[in-house]
């Protein structure tokens, strides 16, 4: 057995791209204030498991992340956005073959989303209404248009 892996055959270290994959969870659960034994009830796991997720020393499957973005209420590619290239390039795909260009992190950035996590949880639900149809009415670009 090569010096990587474990007796019990699972890789001993944290690979970087698990380790973002596992912030951006707990980033998103905070945002919407779910503890991780609410995410962990929902999913069918313990907490210990969104824990381990987290910390990037469990791997998730496609289909657990499947369901974890949909119960964060976001979409999968989430998770990956933000990825800077020296934890792109830790991928084992990216290490044989080399790592694709990925937009640089921005480290304020983990900052921010968490404040505004904390800001939207804090608002009531007609703020949060009247929040969300201006943004819906700055993208659109018509002031009127509030659908």
């Amino acid at each position: 057995m090569s010096d990587s892996k474990s007796t019990a055959g699972r890789l001993t270290g944290v690979n970087a791209v698990d380790l973002h994959v596992g912030q951006r969870i707990r980033i998103r659960r905070s945002i919407l204030g779910i503890s991780q034994n609410q995410l962990a009830d929902a999913i069918g796991v313990r907490g210990q498991q969104i824990q381990k997720y987290e910390k990037g020393t469990n791997r998730l499957g496609a289909s657990r992340l499947y369901d974890i973005a949909n119960l964060l209420n976001t979409d999968i590619q989430w998770f990956f956005d933000e990825m800077p290239d020296d934890v792109a390039g830790a991928s084992p795909a990216a290490i044989h073959q080399g790592a694709p260009d990925v937009a640089p992190l921005r480290p304020d950035m983990d900052r921010a989303t968490t404040e505004i996590g904390r800001l939207l949880r804090d608002m009531n639900q007609r703020d949060r209404h009247i929040l969300w149809t201006l943004a819906r009415c700055l993208a659109n670009g018509d002031p009127t248009d509030s659908s």
